[in-house]
C-alpha cells in the first residue's frame, strides 16, 4: 500500500508491486501501481548495475552533465501537459506519523545482495 506522496496526480489510495530481477551483467526494475479500479500505471528500468563510488558519479556527471536539468523539466512539462487536460491536482498530504515499512523480501535482498551484511 502506498505510504508516501509521489505524484501531485495520483492520490494515495494506491497500491504498488515491485518486481526487481538480476540476470547476468542486468538488473531490471519494475513497477506496477494499482488503484482500486485495477491497474494505473506500469513503469520499467532495465541497465547495468555500476559500484557507487565518488569517481564513477564524477564520471557518469561529466559524461552527462544536464540530465538531472533535462529530468526535472521532463517531469515538470509532463505534469504541465496533465494539468491542461483536466487532471486534478492534489495537494502534498501530511508526512506519515510512522516511517514506511520495509518488505520482508527487500530485508532479504538486502542481506544476500551485501553478504549477509
Amino acid at each position: 500500500d502506498k505510504n508516501f506522496h509521489v505524484s501531485p496526480f495520483i492520490g494515495m489510495d494506491m497500491t504498488y508491486q515491485f518486481r526487481v530481477t538480476r540476470r547476468d551483467e542486468r538488473l531490471s526494475i519494475a513497477i506496477n501501481v494499482f488503484d482500486r479500479d485495477g491497474l494505473l500505471l506500469v513503469t520499467a528500468l532495465d541497465g547495468k548495475p555500476q559500484t557507487l563510488s565518488n569517481s564513477a558519479l564524477l564520471r557518469a556527471f561529466s559524461a552527462l552533465p544536464f540530465v538531472t536539468l533535462k529530468v526535472i523539466l521532463s517531469i515538470h512539462w509532463e505534469a504541465l501537459q496533465l494539468w491542461l487536460k483536466g487532471a486534478k491536482f492534489r495537494t502534498s498530504p501530511p508526512k506519515p506519523s510512522a516511517p514506511v515499512s520495509v518488505s520482508p523480501l527487500i530485508t532479504r535482498y538486502r542481506k544476500d545482495t551485501n553478504n549477509g551484511a
